[in-house]
C-alpha cells in the first residue's frame, strides 16, 4: 500500500557543491517532529511517497541530490535493525504539496506523478540501525540511501516527488517508526487577534509582546 507523507524529515546529500547536506523541511534541523510515520520502513510491504514543493529544496533554479537520509522517532518502542531491498523513483512534477494533502490517504500516486518522467535513483539493500528511546532528541539521519543515479533536479520545471517502496515481502522484525512533522497543510488552524499596544486577547488568554 501506498501512503502520502504527512511530512517527513530526510537530509538531501550534497544538493548543491557548496552545500553536502540539506534537511527538509527546512528549519528543522534540531527539532524534533510531532508526529509518526511508519510507511515504508517496518513493513513486509509498503511504499510512501513525499512531495516536497520546490522552495523548500533549493532556492537556486536546479541542485544534484546524490542521496536521501532519514532519522527515527523518538516516540517508539525498541526495534531490531534490519537488511531489505527498497526502490526510489524521482519525479518533477506540476503538483504542490498542498494539493497532495488535499488527495487524502491512501493516494494514487498516478495522479500526482502524471506524465511526468520516473528517475530510479536507487533500487537495492537499505540497513535499518536498531532504534530504541534516544538519549537526546531528535536522533540522527542514520537510515541511509545513497543514490547510485544522480537525481538532476530544476525548481523552475515543478516540485520534488519521491517514491520510496519495498521490493520483496521478506518479513521484518518490528514496526519502525520515523520522525515526521505536518506542514504545507491547506488548512490552517490557531487563535488570531489584533495586537495593541497593550497585547492582544482571545478566549481569556492574552499575549503581550515586552522588550
Amino acid at each position: 500500500m501506498i501512503q502520502r507523507a504527512c511530512s517527513v524529515f530526510f537530509a538531501l546529500a550534497a544538493l548543491l557543491p557548496a552545500q553536502q547536506s540539506k534537511v527538509i523541511p527546512s528549519g528543522m534541523d534540531n527539532v524534533e517532529g510531532p508526529l509518526v510515520y511508519t510507511y515504508p520502513f517496518g513493513r513486509v510491504d509498503g511504499g510512501l511517497c513525499i512531495l516536497y514543493d520546490a522552495d523548500q529544496i533549493t532556492t537556486t533554479s536546479n541542485g544534484v541530490i546524490l542521496g536521501v537520509n532519514f532519522r527515527p522517532s523518538q516516540q517508539t518502542q525498541t526495534a531490531l535493525g534490519y537488511t531489505k531491498p527498497y526502490r526510489v523513483t524521482m519525479y518533477t512534477v506540476p503538483m504542490t504539496a498542498a494539493q497532495m494533502m488535499a488527495l487524502g490517504s491512501p493516494v494514487n500516486p498516478a495522479v500526482i506523478i502524471g506524465t511526468a518522467v520516473p528517475t530510479v535513483v536507487f533500487n537495492g539493500p537499505v540497513t535499518l540501525p536498531s532504534i530504541g528511546p534516544l538519549a537526546t532528541a531528535p536522533g540522527a539521519f542514520n537510515i541511509n540511501i545513497p543514490f547510485t543515479t544522480p537525481y538532476l533536479f530544476d525548481g523552475t520545471q515543478g516540485n520534488l516527488f519521491m517514491m520510496l517502496e519495498t521490493t520483496d515481502t521478506t518479513p521484518v522484525t518490528a514496526t519502525y517508526r520515523i520522525d515526521a512533522v505536518l506542514f504545507r497543510n491547506t488548512v490552517a488552524e490557531g487563535i488570531a487577534a489584533d495586537i495593541d499596544t497593550l497585547g492582544c486577547a482571545a478566549a481569556g488568554a492574552t499575549v503581550r509582546s515586552e522588550e
